[in-house]
């Protein structure tokens, strides 16, 4: 199997896992790409980007003249995580590091306010401190040129936060690309070990060494305990688990490492040029953590959204901010080719929004992107101006703004994603909102993303 991982991670306490970083950016624009002519690429041709999932066929006894055809074999789940992985590290080298360069106020725009205090990373087996993008902390935030992590309202912090977000492997569920390949790397465990697995719905016990560098990117350094794991595997068509018909198969894995229980389940969608799926970790301390996406090869489209809701997790220490919930949202489009390899991006949005919980006071920060390398990267930091309860930071006249441009481009005619009424405060995710969804619920409830921008509404197709 060929790899393309250029980033690494480790989990402290568990395994380590590190490779060299490669250059990166990325992009967008508010246009789908035109169509490809290269071999093993495709972009879209109609008036949608969603491709049309086939009708499995059904196996015909074949008659005189006439031959059988079975339906295709599904994708192993570790290769639709690689590919879905691939899509993310080649959307970085593909799109643009201008995300990261010459980023200017443009605009009206308000004074910077000082920044956050830093955010702390949580102890536990999958919170993996690693630092390979340099321009990035470990939990994905954007630094300055001296390593210093930019105020929260920086004309440059808002195009280099999503940079970092598909860039570092990050802090635990922080980072797309750490949720991805840990993942990963716990499903093809189990499909080395249950090699004949089948998706009937028996469940299926088995030994790994998690130490299997096969699994994981290269230069694999192991910190576990050296003795082999065992975990029970379940797989089954329908799913058994999620929202009923919107997803194929689920695959389940259950262990427990060092002294803690993990339950890793995961749903697919079958289809032609399509990586579709959603996933979660329950355990106690991220029983609320989920993510989905949805890649598109023939119509060049890469969609991602995860919820991490640690909010309601004890406060140990009134100075330091464990406690927070985590909102991404992100849509590239582009050129991709079979493998999720992008060539070119040509259109990139984004949300991300933080709520930080404090015991005087919470604090909330918000921030978007569209565009593209051509036409520039419009970028809107938003970080409310009274820290409290939900009253006060779901009023969007609570919140400063500094918008910013990156890119080639000037952002002419690009007015950025917005706050534009209180509903858009939702994609906060905090508790006390009307609109709320736990990220259990959310996760039961998901069928794969459709969206053709990208929205400040707390869910979204």
């Amino acid at each position: 199997m060929r790899k393309t991982f250029t980033t690494g991670l480790l989990l402290s306490g568990v395994f380590a896992i590190g490779v060299a970083a490669g250059p990166g950016g990325c992009g967008g624009s508010e246009k789908e790409s035109s169509p490809a002519t290269a071999t093993g690429t495709s972009t879209a041709t109609t008036g949608s980007d969603q491709a049309a999932i086939p009708e499995a066929t059904t196996p015909t006894t074949p008659t005189t003249g006439t031959t059988s055809v079975a339906p295709p074999k599904p994708s192993k789940a570790s290769d639709v995580l690689l590919k879905v992985t691939n899509a993310v590290t080649t959307s970085m080298t593909a799109g643009g590091s201008s995300l990261i360069g010459g980023s200017t106020a443009r605009g009206a725009s308000l004074e910077p306010l000082p920044g956050a205090p830093p955010r702390a990373s949580l102890p536990g087996m999958f919170r993996y401190p690693v630092q390979l993008e340099p321009t990035c902390t470990d939990g994905a935030s954007p630094l300055d040129a001296s390593g210093i992590p930019l105020p929260d309202l920086d004309p440059k912090y808002a195009p280099a936060l999503f940079y970092c977000v598909l860039k570092q492997p990050g802090t635990g569920p922080e980072s797309p690309l750490g949720r991805m390949l840990l993942t990963r790397g716990f499903v093809c465990l189990a499909e080395k070990a249950v090699p004949d697995l089948t998706y009937n719905g028996s469940s299926r016990t088995a030994t790994v060494n998690p130490a299997d560098s096969e699994c994981f990117p290269d230069n694999f350094v192991p910190n576990f305990p050296a003795q082999p794991i065992q975990v029970t595997i379940t797989a089954s068509s329908p799913s058994a688990f999620g929202k009923t018909g919107a997803w194929d198969r689920s695959l389940q894995i259950v262990t427990v490492i060092q002294g803690e229980s993990l339950n890793l389940q995961l749903l697919l969608k079958d289809g032609e040029g399509l990586a579709v799926g959603a996933g979660r970790f329950i355990k106690e301390s991220d029983k609320n953590d989920a993510y989905t996406f949805h890649l598109d090869t023939q119509m060049g489209v890469l969609r991602y959204e995860q919820k991490n809701q640690d909010y309601d997790n004890p406060q140990p220490d009134e100075n330091v901010q464990t406690a927070y919930n985590r909102h991404a949202r992100v849509r590239i489009a582009g050129t991709v080719n079979s493998d999720g390899v992008f060539s070119q991006v040509t259109d990139y949005q984004g949300a991300v929004g933080n709520l930080y919980k404090h015991k005087i006071g919470d604090s909330t920060l918000l921030h978007t992107i569209r565009g593209n390398p051509a036409a520039g990267f419009k970028g809107i930091g938003y970080k409310d101006i009274n820290s409290g309860t939900a009253d006060l930071l779901l009023n969007p006249s609570n919140y400063s703004a500094v918008a910013s441009c990156s890119g080639s481009g000037d952002c002419s005619g690009n007015s950025g994603l917005r706050v534009m009424k209180a509903e858009d405060l939702d994609f906060l995710m905090h508790p006390a909102g009307p609109r709320f969804t736990a990220g259990d619920v959310w996760f039961e409830s998901l069928s794969p993303l459709t969206f053709n921008e990208v929205s400040l509404a707390d869910s979204q197709p």
